[in-house]
């Protein structure tokens, strides 16, 4: 399945094998911005101007029911700003990251707060599990950081440097040591927490667009990057050196700039949204 989120008020869950749809969830706000799957498939999160995020829970049979009656969906506000991004735990947690610049871990069965983690400096745009325990975080401050979301926001973090603007995603490797970010710099870049700094930079002179959303292929050989100039572009995280546009026959990816990007579970698909209101999946 393949969930989908636009500034119409709604969500939509995809059979990304036939593109049909399996179901579309209406929302209270229309400007969303976020939205993400739990690890089982049957929880979706989503968020965006209204400062809330919204819980649903997916039927065994691929229909979307609230987790309490249809109009009334679990509704977690605590935020004091847009909600950027989110990332399951598992199907009872969830941690959110708002443009309030933190970042809070829910408890969506209770509907409460268990902690709010607020180092960042600026708005954070994005945040992803690094491993059973840590998470990683990319903030219009530059910075990326890598945080305990068993403990309370006094825990240490470590903190990544390297970019010159804001950054607007990061993807985890699966060997649970490395993530890459992305960011208005037109930069891709690969670090590592346990050497505590930047092991490669993705850059081509010749680029000059900001990147949205970044993402890993399953070996973490390859990383995607979705810029403003609507191409997805592919680079080799062992060279550094550009592979190839994601197209057909050297066009562009899409017709406007690509917001998002994602690789299935097996690593033989990735899947990009633009805002030219299309979503495509390229194998």
């Amino acid at each position: 399945m393949l969930i989908s989120a636009a500034q119409d008020g709604s969500i939509i869950v995809w059979n990304a094998l036939n593109g049909h749809k399996l179901d579309l969830i209406e929302l209270k706000s229309t400007w969303v911005m976020s939205c993400a799957f739990s690890k089982s498939g049957r929880m979706t999160a989503s968020g965006g101007l209204d400062n809330t995020v919204t819980i649903y829970k997916i039927s065994e049979t691929g229909q979307a029911q609230p987790t309490a009656p249809p109009s009334h969906p679990r509704e977690l506000v605590e935020h004091g700003g847009y909600i950027s991004g989110a990332v399951f735990i598992d199907d009872t947690k969830v941690i959110s990251s708002s443009g309030d610049q933190k970042c809070i871990l829910w408890d969506t069965e209770r509907g409460t707060a268990l902690h709010t983690f607020s180092e960042h400096k600026q708005d954070v745009m994005d945040i992803d599990m690094l491993n059973d325990n840590l998470c990683v975080t990319g903030s219009v401050d530059h910075n990326c950081k890598v945080w305990d979301y068993r403990l309370d926001s006094k825990t240490k973090t470590m903190t990544f440097h390297g970019h010159e603007g804001d950054i607007n995603s990061v993807c985890a490797m699966h060997n649970k040591y490395s993530f890459i970010s992305g960011g208005d710099d037109s930069r891709v870049m690969l670090f590592d927490t346990r050497s505590y700094s930047p092991l490669q930079e993705y850059k081509d002179a010749k680029i000059s667009h900001g990147i949205a959303s970044v993402a890993l292929s399953s070996s973490g050989r390859y990383a995607f990057a979705g810029y403003d100039d609507s191409i997805a572009r592919t680079w080799d995280t062992l060279t550094g050196e550009l592979v190839q546009n994601i197209g057909n026959q050297g066009q562009p990816t899409h017709s406007n700039r690509v917001t998002c990007l994602g690789v299935n579970s097996n690593g033989t698909a990735v899947a990009t949204g633009s805002w030219d209101m299309t979503l495509r999946v390229w194998a």
